[in-house]
């Protein structure tokens, strides 16, 4: 039996927005568009959710590219409004004209890397019913946030795919990415680091936005068949958030 194969749900039934794995509704949606300004653990809130979790990749963009990107884009931009007649349309393409100059300044300044940045959030539930309410509401609640995101039709999954490390990379990655710069990137996380100057094996790293703790145990895979370790990890978790890193990766 194949390492896939162990890891696979029971059941697993794809639909157009949606789909069934094992017994539960799921869907995911890709975020498409991100407000012009955040702040750190931007998305703490979120990940709280009941039933939400949230997937992030980054992918190295050379600096040629984005440049190419960037240039194309604001030369576009300026071309509609100067062919706009609409005084708000207007406005609102000045904006987006200066945030991305603004973006631009401080890119170059610093030669801060960019990332291509995919965010999805997978939604489950018991029901098909409570699937569609809950997804109502976290749509909602991203509206607030200047966050839009959509399930994409037909290729739910190839985003699950995407967003699993046993698959090899899919087509939909090189469609659904925004260029990113990292300190951007990283108020993206929903959690600040605070220090790594704690003794002993283990070190806190920091809490996210709700008070939940961030360890990091980097003796994880020397105390991998310790029994005692796996039972105090289960009693640790069901109080704090743990992360673990491996060395070997």
């Amino acid at each position: 039996m194949s390492f896939k194969s162990e890891l696979a749900p029971k059941g697993l039934q794809f639909n157009p927005s949606d789909f069934v794995i094992s017994d539960k509704y799921a869907t995911i949606l890709t975020v498409i568009s991100y407000p012009r300004f955040i702040g750190p653990g931007y998305l703490s809130n979120l990940t709280n959710m009941s039933g939400v979790k949230l997937v992030i990749k980054h992918i190295p963009v050379p600096f040629t590219v984005l440049a190419k990107m960037l240039n194309k884009e604001i030369s576009d931009l300026r071309s509609r409004y100067q062919q706009e007649k609409d005084r708000t349309i207007q406005e609102r393409i000045r904006q987006d004209v200066d945030s991305l100059e603004y973006f631009i300044q401080p890119f170059t300044a610093s030669h801060a890397k960019t990332f291509d940045f995919q965010m999805h959030i997978m939604i489950t539930a018991n029901t098909r019913e409570e699937l569609e309410m809950k997804k109502v509401n976290i749509k909602n609640y991203m509206d607030a946030m200047e966050l839009r995101a959509v399930p994409l039709r037909f290729e739910q999954e190839r985003v699950l795919k995407s967003i699993l490390p046993i698959f090899e990379k899919q087509p939909i990655e090189d469609r659904i990415g925004t260029p990113m710069p990292s300190p951007t990137m990283a108020a993206m996380y929903p959690f600040i680091f605070d220090s790594i100057k704690d003794d002993g094996l283990s070190t806190l790293l920091g809490v996210d936005f709700s008070g939940g703790v961030v360890l990091f145990n980097q003796f994880l895979y020397q105390l991998m068949h310790r029994g005692k370790f796996h039972y105090m990890r289960k009693i640790i978790r069901s109080m704090v958030r743990i992360m673990y890193m491996d060395h070997r990766l």
